[in-house]
């Protein structure tokens, strides 16, 4: 084979992630890159083919004839790859246990936690690394995977519920209660604030609305601003920028620092975190740590006056 003729690796790795994902911003999560990375390589993998390989429309990606065709034989080759890396690989028993978790709930939830996880799981050596959306366990490189359940999970995959998630809107104390509170001369709440959105999850404002047990809107915060991710969100309602919609587990730290303030609650909102793994609890490390996150996960919502 002349791997010449080959477009650039990257360029296949961002292809492959976008047709796998069927979006740009979860490709870039995945691949720990900006989604203006992702778009570039694949004009460039397109300019090289000369092939449209993915159409643009409804604001989602498509794969075209060309592109189905180019995402199996990448498919194809991975997973070839993947078994191989698998044979030579360190035996299971004695390399780290690789866990991929979504980049915001590892920043603000488990790496603070990661020290009383390690000690719950004595003797087992663990990696994490920040991961959204489906798993590849073989080319990934991972042996677990801590997940909202908001994609088709696949019929292969061992997959254990950990935890409902909650969301609320959470602001600095000072200005959510300005938010609550009734305009100069007048009754209506507020209305001058930011609803602050992440691109990862767009429709948490209107399910939280849809959702609320108060018969109205309150300020629904006509002004927004888009933010590509929850931590961004979460830095910028601390910052003082508007209020965010956010998952407890997110929020539970600044909440509990008293940075951010939940002033109308959490709610369900009828997803939740599962913990999938390729050959599922029979594993004695695997089963420690799905153990350990489920009582870390009911501890959070508990001292948020939740139950799981």
């Amino acid at each position: 084979m002349n791997s010449a003729r080959l477009p650039p690796l990257k360029s296949l790795q961002a292809f492959e992630a976008v047709a796998r994902t069927g979006s740009v911003v979860r490709a870039a999560d995945a691949l720990h890159v900006t989604q203006g990375a992702v778009s570039k390589q694949l004009r460039q993998l397109e300019a090289a083919l000369g092939v449209v390989l993915f159409e643009r429309r409804n604001r989602g990606v498509h794969l075209t004839a060309a592109g189905q065709q180019l995402y199996q034989a990448c498919t194809q080759a991975l997973q070839t790859l993947a078994q191989a890396v698998d044979a030579v690989r360190a035996p299971a028993a004695t390399r780290p246990l690789v866990l991929s978790c979504e980049p915001t709930l590892a920043m603000h939830w488990l790496i603070p936690r990661l020290p009383q996880l390690q000690a719950a799981c004595a003797g087992v050596q663990l990696h994490l690394v920040a991961g959204g959306g489906a798993v590849d366990f073989g080319r990934d490189g991972i042996d677990l995977a801590l997940r909202r359940n908001d994609f088709a999970l696949q019929p292969h995959w061992q997959v254990h519920a950990v935890a409902p998630e909650y969301m609320g809107p959470v602001a600095q104390p000072a200005l959510a209660q300005r938010w609550l509170s009734p305009e100069p001369g007048g009754t209506k709440p507020l209305t001058t604030l930011v609803a602050l959105h992440s691109a990862t999850r767009p429709q948490a404002w209107a399910n939280w609305w849809a959702g609320s047990f108060s018969g109205n809107r309150l300020a629904d915060l006509p002004q927004r601003m888009v933010l590509e991710h929850f931590y961004l969100c979460l830095q910028a309602a601390i910052s003082g920028l508007g209020v965010a919609m956010a998952s407890v587990y997110m929020a539970d730290a600044a909440v509990q620092a008293g940075s951010l303030a939940a002033p109308l609650g959490w709610r369900a909102d009828g997803s939740g975190y599962v913990l999938i793994h390729a050959r599922g609890l029979g594993d004695a490390r695997t089963a420690g740590v799905h153990a350990w996150l489920q009582q870390a996960m009911a501890q959070t919502l508990a001292q948020n006056g939740l139950s799981s």
